[in-house]
């Protein structure tokens, strides 16, 4: 049987589980929204990873194409945002497993000094703010050398800005392994950038 397809209208002011309510009845136009609404935003996301453009918007692309296709999967009561992460998370791992001879390299070059980080008071409230202060900016270089798993939950947490409840569901592990991961995560990236020469 055919959908029936409601006629209503989806503006800029709906929400995104709204949007994809309409899109789920058949209003496949509305989808233009949540485009627009997150097409720059998985683009950083994936970049962060390939650190090629053309790439990125290629994987994007199809990031979008399977999330329409898949639509009517998603479950409305859960969080949109986090089902369209883990949908670019799935393709970005994908690209590195038909891609495992590349290697990612820094995207922009750092200029954090030792003596910033070294001041950073070992707790973690302080190393938080620490992170919120200097990790969109200025630690790209560091992160890219840490372990994929490592990498993958610092820059859901302080680039992308999601909770531990949206890092859970995007990588598929309980929240209270998030927040090993990221405890693990800072450690390590301290290190690295205690121990390189080029900050």
């Amino acid at each position: 049987m055919s959908k029936i397809v409601e006629e209503i209208q989806c503006n800029n002011e709906m929400d995104d589980n709204d949007v994809i309510i309409s899109v789920q009845r058949g209003n496949s136009d509305c989808f233009d929204i949540i485009i627009t609404r997150y097409e720059q935003k998985l683009f950083f996301y994936v970049m962060r990873f390939v650190n090629n453009s053309d790439e990125a918007h290629d994987l994007v692309q199809n990031v979008f194409i399977k999330a329409l296709k898949h639509i009517d999967s998603f479950d409305i009561d859960k969080k949109f945002s986090s089902w369209i992460y883990r949908i670019a998370h799935n393709e970005t791992m994908n690209w590195f497993t038909r891609n495992s001879h590349r290697k990612c390299v820094s995207i922009e070059d750092v200029n954090l000094t030792k003596n910033n980080i070294e001041t950073a008071t070992a707790t973690s409230t302080a190393l938080d703010e620490w992170f919120q202060m200097e990790l969109h900016d200025e630690l790209q270089d560091a992160v890219s050398q840490l372990p994929d798993n490592y990498a993958q939950v610092i820059r859901l947490r302080y680039f992308d800005d999601q909770s531990y409840t949206e890092i859970s569901e995007i990588i598929k592990k309980p929240v209270s392994s998030v927040g090993t991961l990221l405890r693990r995560a800072k450690k390590r990236l301290l290190l690295v950038v205690l121990e390189s020469d080029k900050f």
